[in-house]
């Protein structure tokens, strides 16, 4: 059950980063560093119900930032189930806290790499192709990456729709 939950939080979170913002996603680094802040806090009081609810909070926040309400829901009823197996194993927490947080900003870590790399992509010349270029090229350049963007969510979601017909 455990491993099955772990997959589906990952297709939730990941689909939830996929359709945000880059505005979003910004804010979003924001409020995980906060979140990772108090984790730690929880950690020295060993607060063990806070930082249950702080890690839950952090992985719902993946979620949140896509703005669409099925996700969030989908994501909530497995926040449940997941809840009761955090508190199932809150005697042990205490040992695997300082690494779950340790990851928890890893995890930060990367998804601020990510935006800064989509930033540097997003600023890089097209070239000056004046008139010949094509019209999608015309655009601005952030109306560019959001259809590339699109168009690499929507190849995402035929790959997942590949898997599943499998």
């Amino acid at each position: 059950d455990g491993r099955e939950m772990a997959g589906a939080r990952h297709l939730l979170e990941t689909g939830g980063v996929r359709a945000a913002s880059a505005e979003a996603l910004a804010g979003l680094c924001t409020r995980l560093d906060a979140l990772i802040d108090a984790q730690e806090a929880a950690v020295r009081r060993q607060d063990r119900d806070e930082f249950v609810q702080l890690c839950m909070s952090f992985h719902r926040g993946f979620v949140e930032v896509a703005g669409n309400g099925v996700l969030l829901d989908f994501s909530d009823r497995l926040r449940s189930r997941q809840a009761v197996m955090l508190h199932q194993s809150l005697r042990t927490i205490d040992a695997d806290a300082q690494v779950l947080v340790d990851e928890h900003r890893a995890l930060l870590e990367v998804h601020e790499h990510r935006l800064r790399a989509v930033h540097r992509f997003e600023q890089q010349e097209v070239g000056d192709l004046g008139d010949t270029a094509p019209p999608r090229l015309r655009q601005p350049r952030g109306e560019r990456f959001a259809a590339l963007v699109q168009q690499a969510a929507q190849l995402a979601q035929i790959a997942v729709e590949d898997r599943m017909a499998l």
